[in-house]
């Protein structure tokens, strides 16, 4: 492995301090150090008051003894970590205290503190509780203290890690990774406080370091932010490290994660709720697949410990297939554990050359040589929804189909900023499969899709209802008149086919219109259109069985008075949306979004801009909680 090589050329320092002192510009340090090639940035003793910071290549933050960065207990304070640089937002959250990507050889060192303010992120949470109960998982998403996607050459060492709200670190494909002296130190009772999840990388080297953590300590991960991608976690090595949990002191893996191979673990002291754990339940499973975990050529020597749970299982739930567990040694262990060591895995998914060395668990000395695990038949896949992994029963899968023409497709500009998705918002593919709600939804016009007004709609949604996730279904087709969603015709058609694919995995909470522009430009097509609006909406609600969820028709842009005088007389929008109006109280549950002020418009003076259509969603969904 190469070690972290420092181009560091200047030392950036920073006054002394008070006990608090605020107003310190790290950020404008890191990259001012980043700007002259390289450099260390010293922060002295002292508590300092930060939002999010970026480190960049070349440049290390030096905590000094004594000195604490200490995170805002503000959201907004905090970068959120867009989804094309990292698609996966564990517990639902990209927000992170210090963070890099594409970046290399940075550092964090030094004898001080990060400090995350975790049991605040907890309101009313319960002093008088104790380990290892945990506070009840609060609403809102919860930021990181560290996280470094595609990043290079990077060193922890020597610093404090102390109550981060959520994961402490997520070090996602990383290369040449160094972790010396650290300490992480979560009050036991914060939910999902993992230690390091080294998350696909590769030449990874640990030692010395001490873990106490409500959650995992230290984990190894290959989670694919698209099913079709390929990632690998390799050539890991811990050692001389104490680690204390109240769930797993050291798990590997997850059934839908990649490849897992070559770690190596020595000299491990652990204690808490359960030791190590090899565990591919279905409840952590991803919607895509039955499992898809390789793991093999791991080494684990030298482990000792008491455990109120299992000090060691490697465990394939009935209806999980992954790919195998194979080559794994357990040598010179030493162990209590209240429950037993358990091995169970089924035939299709391979168990090959896991053996004991000079094993003792509860002062009985176990044989060496291969270990038996129990072989059990294959049987059908019954999911279980209990992580962010997965997604939810039926009964809290809402549904919400998107129909109409081109408004409600969206034709907004997209940047990586606007399209990070919510973990729990799904949009179906084209395919009938669902997929992470990463805009443009729609497929119908690839390269004219962009953001829509249906994003921020689901995102106010799952954040008002924390125990659902969100499923759209996208079936709008641009320049489609009211002609062409008759039943029988195209458009309805294919609202039917999709729907009913959704509706094995969920409910329909509701259907989100937005059309009329393509109908809006003769008086014969707007005299024959309340008609034919009711017709088509009466029959797909019926076809659907969601007669009386609610339905939203919002009106078309104020900004076609200004197109309409210039461009097209004819253009009689305003008459449309009376047409719509008239619709909408012949429906039951249904109800008008108003569009008045929203003239960000696009150069073509006919789409809403994204602005607007961010705006308008919030305004459906305004609407919706006033007549569900």
């Amino acid at each position: 492995m190469k070690r972290f090589s420092t181009t560091a050329v200047a030392t950036v320092a920073v006054a002394m301090l008070a006990a608090v002192a605020p107003g310190i510009d790290f950020q404008k340090q890191i990259d001012d150090a980043a700007a002259k090639g390289g450099g260390r940035v010293v922060v002295p003793a002292g508590v300092h008051d930060i939002k999010s910071l970026r480190l960049r290549s070349h440049v290390e933050l030096h905590l000094e003894k004594g000195a604490v960065l200490r995170g805002s207990l503000r959201h907004e304070d905090y970068f959120d970590f867009p989804a094309d640089i990292c698609p996966v937002r564990p517990e639902s959250s990209g927000l992170v205290l210090i963070y890099a990507w594409d970046a290399e050889d940075i550092a964090i060192t030094g004898e001080g503190m990060v400090e995350g303010r975790g049991p605040e992120f907890f309101p009313g949470r319960d002093e008088t509780l104790t380990a290892p109960r945990h506070w009840p998982k609060p609403a809102l998403p919860r930021p990181r203290e560290v996280q470094f996607v595609r990043c290079r050459n990077v060193r922890l060492q020597g610093a404090t890690f102390k109550d981060s709200p959520g994961w402490t670190m997520l070090i996602r494909l990383c290369e040449n990774v160094y972790v010396d002296g650290i300490r992480v130190e979560s009050d036991q009772r914060i939910m999902n406080s993992d230690g390091i999840d080294f998350d696909s990388c590769r030449h990874v080297r640990v030692g010395n370091s001490t873990f106490k953590t409500g959650d995992d300590c230290l984990i190894l991960r290959a989670m694919r932010g698209r099913p079709e991608d390929s990632v690998l976690c390799e050539d890991v090595v811990v050692s001389n490290c104490v680690l204390d949990s109240t769930c797993q002191t050291i798990r590997m893996g997850c059934p839908s994660d990649d490849t897992i191979r070559n770690a190596f673990f020595k000299d491990i002291k652990a204690k808490g709720h359960n030791g190590i754990f090899f565990d591919y339940p279905t409840r952590y499973l991803r919607p895509t697949d039955e499992g898809y975990m390789n793991i093999s050529d791991i080494v684990f020597d030298g482990y000792s410990g008491s455990f109120s749970g299992s000090a060691l299982q490697i465990v394939v739930q009935d209806g999980v297939k992954i790919r195998g567990v194979r080559n794994i040694e357990f040598r010179n262990f030493d162990v209590t554990t209240t429950r037993p060591l358990r091995f169970i895995h089924n035939v299709d998914s391979p168990f090959e050359n896991v053996r004991f060395s000079n094993v003792t668990v509860n002062g009985a000395r176990q044989p060496d040589g291969p270990v038996t695990a129990e072989c059990r038949p294959s049987r059908p896949l019954v999911r279980e929804h209990k992580s962010w992994e997965t997604k939810k029963d039926r009964s809290k899968f809402h549904l919400f189909v998107l129909a109409g023409q081109s408004n409600m497709s969206g034709r907004g500009e997209l940047t990586a900023a606007n399209r990070v998705p919510h973990d729990r918002v799904l949009v179906m593919s084209k395919d009938g499969t669902w997929r992470d709600a990463v805009e443009p939804f729609h497929w119908e016009k690839p390269k004219a899709c962009g953001a829509g007004l249906a994003a921020s709609f689901a995102r106010a949604y799952a954040d008002a209802h924390p125990g659902v996730t969100v499923g759209l279904v996208p079936v709008a087709y641009g320049g489609s008149p009211i002609a062409r969603w008759q039943p029988g015709k195209v458009h309805y058609t294919n609202a039917v086919h999709y729907a009913k694919l959704a509706l094995r995995d969920g409910v329909i909470k509701g259907v989100l219109w937005h059309q009329g522009e393509s109908d809006a430009f003769r008086t014969e097509t707007l005299a024959a259109y309340l008609p034919k609006f009711t017709n088509a909406i009466t029959q797909l609600r019926r076809e659907l069985g969601a007669e009386n969820v609610p339905f939203l028709a919002g009106e078309l842009g104020p900004y076609l008075k200004d197109w309409h005088e210039a461009r097209r007389p004819n253009m009689y929008w305003q008459e449309m949306n009376a047409e719509i109006a008239k619709g909408v109280k012949l429906l039951p549950c249904a109800a008008v979004v108003p569009s008045e002020g929203l003239y960000d418009v696009k150069r073509d003076k006919i789409h809403f801009a994204t602005p607007a259509l961010r705006a308008f969603g919030l305004r459906y969904w305004d609407v919706y909680r006033k007549i569900q």
